[in-house]
């Protein structure tokens, strides 16, 4: 049986002070971890298991007022005082007013004569409460994006992640595997935003003052996957068909507080989703017609039930009731009955794809063309008008071709990596704000997903890993994505029938380099890297009137120093140091300055650095100094016309057995009884590009191959060590005649026994 532990946690005060409270926000507090548990009882049957978790609690992010339209009315008829709308009064005044904005009177005006100071601020064209919204807009510009003029609500940002996850592998035989996965996830999470991030008004949030005491979201995730593995047409063929089940539901009570230009609404909600697919995939090996091609096919199906359901908070004999204790009736949100209760639920399913063709063209060079087709499902929006209160499921076509290479140019080594895509995307669903009128004539705003047609994306990516001189890498890493719809419903207040997507930019591009130091390797290791990266810049809005639409282009840099295995002990330490330029810039925010007057953004982290420090329990003993040139092993005596080491070759960055190697290893095994062996070592090496974790890794998959291969041959486990080297160790030309030295390949060395 094998036992792992992880765990990981961060605490670190945030960067976001409110002007008021001297609160931080965007601060962190979290930790997490993982338990897993192997167990193999018998060599053909494998349990895994994993209990992982995600505790945070911090007090939610910022909102940076930009801008606010000081002559703009929210409350459609502002002569409408109703308890039911926002207190936005302070002792003395008390007063519930609809929340407007605009050059005006004071709240103390609109306490004296309220009817009269309405009328006289309409003739004006608008007011606002104290204080005057075009100061605080010049208040909030003074004091820079890393101060907030305070929350309307207490910041929350809290979150408790858990779960189960069983997987069970059964060999039946060489060509039949049955694999069963199950899972149960419980998610639990509270949110709570100012959007306006200004003066204490409750223009836009999620929420409600004071200390929220329920989950927002409480809900449970059961999944269940069987397979069926094998292979078949002499092993040409590996197919796997299967069925798959998921249920999400409920967990407990939740509640969601929102006010929206001044209009509280409390609900609770639930939503559930049960979701069945039975799918079925297969790669044939082509090589018998065409050498180093495969071919790749797979179908699923797909069946979706969703339901959402709100009901009014503390729905007592049908009387919801605000956080104060007054009732709320659930006047202000339509589509409740006279329980206070609100629901919609259906049905959808589609079908999904996949098809493509590999080759391998050469051992260092492989490339690939494939296509495929997914669906995301509708779903319901509530308390919102009956013609908008179902969205249509979403449909994704797409093609891609690429290429993975890797050369050498004047001695020096690379890789790259390249590919070309384009993607027809149908009925694609979008987040949009609506005006809802109430049974008493009140306007709401309230959220609502709507399907916006259909949408061309197309583009390519490339990376790259050089190694000019010894112990520098240079990784470069370019994408550009043209994204544009090709129809986008006019009504839905857009600037035209061909917006921009929102947070896709259409350049991004970066570099990392990283020196190696060439110190003694009783040293350890000792790396320095930096990364540049620059991304263009995104549309945050497409509704027309908007007065911040697009968020301009940002750059970024960040510094590492790592020593790893100091003085050949399992230590690592580490210092890092990002956005070491400390420049500002906007990464988010809400624009919705033509539907509610106001404009706030959200900024990117400033300079942080720290410190790490690692300590890897039951690690290997750093490797020895390799020899300055590679010697063969000696034959051995006793058994001259028997091997005593085998190596064993692997294709680049790739753990599976090749035909040849197998060959190999069954050779090894069957050599293993005249030669007397009580003790085989089977050392993994790997290649000498990546990162040093990666490819141990790699290495101690390979080996893990050769002796699962050797067990299957009858060798008993006992008598297998398992050692990986990674790719410190001596450099030997690999079997398919590269000629920078690699070490792709497994050693198996007969030991132990006094004749071996």
């Amino acid at each position: 049986m094998l036992v792992r532990i992880a765990g990981q946690s961060q605490q670190r005060d945030g960067y976001t002070k409110d002007f008021y409270t001297d609160k931080d926000y965007d601060n962190r507090d979290y930790y997490a971890w993982r338990v897993s548990v192997t167990a193999r009882p018998t060599d053909d049957l494998e349990n895994y298991f994993v209990y992982d978790g995600y505790y945070q609690d911090s007090n939610g992010s910022s909102s940076i007022l930009r801008y606010a339209n000081t002559k703009f009315i929210l409350a459609p008829d502002a002569s409408k005082a109703s308890p039911a709308l926002a207190f936005l009064g302070g002792p003395p005044f008390n007063l519930h007013v609809p929340l407007t904005l605009g050059n005006g009177p004071s709240l103390s005006s609109l306490a004296t004569d309220f009817g009269g100071t309405i009328a006289a601020a309409r003739a004006a064209g608008g007011f606002s409460e104290y204080p005057n919204l075009g100061a605080l807009v010049a208040q909030q510009q003074e004091i820079g994006a890393r101060t907030e003029l305070g929350h309307s609500v207490q910041g929350i940002g809290k979150d408790y992640f858990y779960g189960f996850t069983n997987t069970t592998t059964w060999d039946l035989s060489d060509a039949l595997t049955v694999k069963n996965i199950a899972a149960a996830r419980i998610f639990k999470q509270l949110s709570t935003t100012d959007d306006f991030g200004a003066g204490n008004l409750p223009v836009l949030n999620i929420g409600v003052p004071g200390n929220q005491r329920q989950w927002g979201d409480n809900s449970i995730q059961y999944t269940e996957e069987f397979q069926l593995q094998g292979k078949a047409l002499a092993d040409k063929l590996s197919w796997v068909v299967g069925g798959y089940l998921e249920y999400d539901g409920p967990l407990g009570d939740t509640l969601l507080g929102s006010t929206a230009v001044g209009n509280p609404a409390f609900y609770h909600f639930t939503n559930t989703a049960r979701s069945q697919a039975a799918f079925a995939h297969g790669i044939y090996d082509l090589s018998d017609y065409v050498e180093g091609l495969r071919f790749t096919a797979g179908y699923r199906y797909t069946w979706d039930h969703i339901t959402a359901e709100e009901r009014g908070t503390n729905g007592v004999d049908g009387v919801t009731r605000n956080t104060d204790g007054t009732p709320n009736n659930c006047s202000p949100v339509i589509g409740f009955d006279n329980n206070c209760h609100v629901s919609a639920g259906g049905n959808f399913s589609s079908f999904g794809w996949n098809v493509g063709l590999d080759e391998q063209l050469t051992p260092t060079t492989l490339i690939y063309v494939r296509s495929g087709n997914a669906y995301r499902p509708g779903g319901f929006n509530l308390n919102v008008p009956a013609s908008t209160e179902k969205f249509q499921p979403e449909h994704v076509t797409d093609v891609e071709i690429g290429a993975k290479v890797d050369w050498d140019l004047w001695g020096m080594h690379a890789r790259t990596n390249a590919d070309l895509y384009h993607t027809d995307y149908k009925s694609i669903q979008v987040q949009e704000l609506i005006s809802v009128v109430d049974s008493q004539g009140n306007t709401h705003v309230n959220s609502a997903y709507q399907n916006a047609a259909s949408a061309t994306l197309e583009g390519g990516e490339m990376e790259a890993s050089f190694e000019p001189v010894t112990g520098l890498q240079i990784e470069p890493h370019a994408s550009y994505i043209y994204a544009h719809y090709d129809n986008y419903p006019l009504g839905f207040g857009t600037l035209n029938s061909d917006p921009a997507f929102q947070y896709l930019p259409k350049w991004q591009y970066a570099l990392t380099a990283t020196y190696t130091l060439p110190v003694d390797e009783s040293w350890g290791d000792i790396s320095v890297s930096g990364t540049y990266s620059w991304t263009g810049h995104q549309y945050l809005s497409v509704n027309a009137g908007e007065i911040y639409p697009i968020m301009p282009s940002y750059e970024n840099i960040n510094l590492r120093v790592d020593w790893k295995n100091i003085f050949g002990n399992p230590v690592d330490a580490g210092f890092f140091m990002t956005n070491v330029t400390d420049n500002t810039h906007v990464v988010g925010g809400f624009p919705i300055y033509a539907q509610l007057g106001f404009t706030s953004l959200v900024y990117n982290e400033p300079r942080m650095f720290g410190f790490s420090l690692k300590y890897r329990f039951g690690a290997e003993p750093a490797p020895e100094a390799a020899p300055e040139a590679y010697t063969p092993p000696p034959v051995a005596a006793p058994a001259p016309s028997v091997p005593k080491s085998y190596l064993v070759f692997f294709d680049f960055n790739k753990s599976d057995l090749t035909p040849q190697a197998v060959s190999i290893v069954n050779q090894a095994a069957a050599n293993a009884g005249p030669a007397k062996v009580t003790q085989l070592t089977v050392t993994g090496h790997t290649d000498t590009v990546g990162s040093d974790a990666y490819n141990m890794r790699l290495s101690r998959r390979r080996a893990e191959s050769v002796a699962a291969q050797l067990e299957k041959d009858g060798i008993p486990s006992s008598e297998i060590e398992i050692v990986a080297k990674g790719k410190r160790d001596l450099l030997v030309p690999t079997a398919d005649g590269v000629k920078d030295p690699q070490n792709r390949r497994v050693q198996i060395v007969y030991s132990g026994g006094p004749t071996s």
